[in-house]
């Protein structure tokens, strides 16, 4: 399955991952301060949100087979970082595809402003 990461990409990005001072980071984490800690907070993901819940709660049904899938993708297209995305199906994990790329891109313009 591709996913359109390739193995140079791969390999620049666990380097720029070694070379960062992760400590630093690890303890502004776990003491909840600083912009560390707020950026874990501000990309902890959409799809925990009040508001996306709301939206969503309407399309639920059980029969669809798809009750625990939408969250499951959620996940796969964040870890993955994917950017582009085509589904085929009955609509009720489209939000959740929709809700992934929207949380990956405001994580990247978190990070590319330099707040981590």
């Amino acid at each position: 399955m591709e996913l359109g990461c390739t193995q140079a990409h791969s390999e620049a990005t666990v380097q720029r991952i070694e070379e960062q001072p992760m400590q630093h980071a690890a303890s502004q984490v776990l003491s909840g301060s600083g912009d560390c800690a707020a950026s874990v907070i501000r990309t902890r993901g959409g799809i925990y949100s009040d508001a996306f819940l709301r939206v969503v709660e309407p399309s639920y049904d059980l029969h669809m087979g798809a009750e625990n899938l939408g969250p499951v993708l959620y996940s796969l297209v964040r870890f993955c970082k994917a950017k582009h995305i085509l589904e085929s199906g009955a609509g009720y994990t489209s939000i959740f595809l929709l809700q992934a790329l929207e949380d990956s891109a405001a994580e990247l313009d978190l990070y590319r402003s330099g707040v981590r």
